[in-house]
């Protein structure tokens, strides 16, 4: 089961960078996992764990960015640091 959006607001920024990188472990598994599956021409066992890894992983990002936007108050320079620190650099993109 995905993590709720309730569940993640009462942990602390420690606990979701944790579990972000719990989620990223996971994905990169599961993407071997499917990779392996149709290399040898198989069904994905429960192909929706990759759904619930995902929508965890951007209710993380969701709740990042609204205590960024909170925690800046309104200071734009501010906010957009935070913001690039959450989502992270941009491939082909200057930063």
């Amino acid at each position: 089961v995905a993590w709720s959006a309730t569940v993640l607001r009462t942990k602390s920024f420690d606990d979701l960078h944790k579990l972000w990188y719990v989620m990223l472990k996971e994905q990169n598994a599961l993407y071997t996992e499917m990779y392996h599956c149709r290399k040898e021409r198989k069904v994905v066992p429960e192909p929706r764990r990759m759904y619930m890894v995902k929508s965890t992983m951007a209710r993380i990002k969701r709740e990042l960015t609204e205590r960024a936007i909170a925690e800046a108050d309104g200071d734009a320079t501010k906010l957009k640091a935070m913001k690039r620190l959450i989502n992270g650099p941009k491939f082909g993109r200057n930063l």
